[in-house]
């Protein structure tokens, strides 16, 4: 068996320098020229999965190819499948590592070739390549939807953090010389456990408590010695797997023993059962408003995202149409009015209609906008307020214009309350004068201004209110009484909750609670 193992090892080490060599595709990453194979199949559409496979230390692309034949899965499942080479043939699994970030640019530049499912991108590795599978599992979690290491783990008894839970499927031989199966604490890189401790440890990192052996797998070869454990937990999306093959050494097995396992088959039998949620459709921050009547422009931000489309772009009012321009730049969507419009001054509803984000497969989605040319005032009597401006920069200048009375209305307060008082100052100072186009930049400024004025507000003075009002107000204050908490008339206000019933000159009256 071992004498067979060694002519077929050296038979696809000269397959490997003769066969692929030449599909070696080189590109410019950060500076360096990485190499990898990429293998699609002739007819391979849109929205297929991506299954990125790491080699061992001292192998490399071509080895791990002619390996796990991941081509020929990919050909019948209808995936994009790449080989990337580890510089000077080993992988830098530390935290961060520049072949972290290679890997990352690997998923942008398949989406941009053949627009792959982003939901569905899988990693598996080979020894050293299993490591980095391992350290994947750390940074992608967000972006990968399985993993596959395949005869490897961490050194040092190191255990991935996740930062969410992942599924993974660890496949190793229990022949294995290299990466033991029984485990080797006291290696020279750093020691590691027996692997079913290791990968149940895995497990139990993420709380996946429930437990199941399957003797022998596959359940319909009785004669097979290999065995399956599988860790999960209801309501939990990931789960953990453990494909132990009996007698296999350091390598992908290809139906060998009795239960004639194929591994790189029973990786992608895991991989297909999983994908990421669906994504959120990209969060379209309107990011204009109260336009002037010469707008040439109008700007959105988007929440990230890899890259989206639209169909159509046009504005609206009282049946007419003005289709708009499309540019994309990054997070920034600007939608161009065509210069020959005449703007009339009003509410015009912009639609965005037909997008598509890189992750979703649906089309006709709509998005509705208002905007406001050629209105100044929102403050004005007949605003609209149904407008983005009146939301966001009226709702600003009403609480700026309550800050400035409440601030002009507090300078009695005294000892822990003063400092409330500077407190509101300092904001208002930030915010003086403050004037942007940017509904979020408004939201902010409204966040933080609204609180300190809460604080100050119950300290209000009616009768210096009353005072500084008097000239030119047609309902004068005429009378302010102070009651107790319990309704009793008192002749002055009183430390603690008083009652404070304001009567104006047009008979209307007005009870606050002050705090004093």
């Amino acid at each position: 068996m071992k004498q067979t193992f060694y002519f077929l090892f050296l038979f696809v080490c000269l397959a490997c320098q003769n066969a692929v060599a030449q599909n070696l595709e080189t590109i410019n990453f950060n500076g360096q020229q990485r190499t990898m194979l990429v293998h699609a199949p002739s007819d391979i559409q849109a929205n297929a999965p991506l299954v990125i496979s790491l080699h061992g230390a001292n192998q490399d692309a071509n080895y791990q190819h002619d390996q796990t034949q991941w081509d020929n899965c990919a050909d019948s499942a209808k995936f994009v499948v790449v080989y990337p080479n580890a510089i000077n043939k080993f992988w830098d699994t530390g935290s961060n590592s520049n072949d972290l970030k290679f890997i990352e640019h690997i998923m942008s530049l398949m989406y941009d070739r053949y627009q792959i499912d982003l939901n569905r991108i899988y990693i598996s590795g080979f020894s050293l390549g299993a490591m980095m599978t391992y350290v994947c599992m750390d940074y992608f979690a967000e972006k990968v939807a399985a993993f596959a290491p395949v005869s490897g783990v961490r050194f040092d008894n190191r255990k991935p953090s996740f930062n969410k839970h992942v599924s993974f499927i660890h496949t190793h031989g229990t022949g294995d010389d290299v990466f033991k199966w029984v485990g080797d604490p006291g290696h020279a890189a750093g020691g590691y456990p027996f692997i079913p401790d290791y990968v149940e440890g895995c497990a139990n990192i993420m709380g996946l408590s429930d437990k199941t052996e399957l003797k022998p797998y596959p359940a319909n070869k009785s004669n097979s010695k290999d065995y399956m454990i599988r860790w999960s937990k209801a309501g939990e999306k990931a789960e953990v797997w453990l494909l132990a093959l009996d007698g296999v050494g350091h390598w992908h097995s290809e139906a060998q023993g009795y239960g004639g396992i194929n591994t790189t088959q029973e990786i992608w039998n895991f991989f297909r059962r999983h994908r990421l949620a669906e994504p959120i459709i990209p969060d379209w921050e309107d990011n204009s408003f109260d336009l002037p009547l010469t707008t040439k422009n109008i700007y959105f931000t988007v929440q990230p995202v890899l890259s989206f489309s639209i169909a159509k772009a046009s504005m609206k009012m009282e049946g007419t149409e003005i289709e708009l321009g499309i540019n994309v730049e990054g997070d920034r969507l600007a939608l161009s009015i065509p210069e020959t419009t005449d703007l009339k001054k009003g509410t015009y509803t912009v639609e965005i209609s037909g997008v598509k984000n890189s992750a979703e497969k649906k089309r006709g989605i709509k998005y509705s906008y208002t905007y406001s040319f050629g209105v100044e005032d929102v403050m004005a009597p007949d605003a609209d307020p149904t407008t983005t401006a009146y939301k966001y920069k009226g709702a600003f200048l009403r609480l700026w214009e309550r800050a400035v009375y409440v601030y002009e209305n507090t300078a009695h307060v005294k000892g822990a309350k003063k400092s409330f008082r500077s407190q509101l100052k300092a904001v208002m100072d930030k915010y003086d004068g403050f004037v942007s186009t940017s509904p979020t930049l408004y939201a902010e400024a409204v966040a933080e201004l609204q609180p300190v004025v809460e604080k100050m507000e119950p300290y209000v003075d009616p009768e210096l209110s009353a005072i500084q009002s008097a000239e030119g107000d047609v309902t004068k204050v005429v009378g302010v009484e102070y009651y107790s908490a319990d309704g009793m008339l008192l002749s002055a206000p009183q430390k603690g909750l008083n009652l404070v019933k304001t009567t104006r000159s047009d008979n209307t009256v007005e009870v606050k609670k002050v705090l004093r």
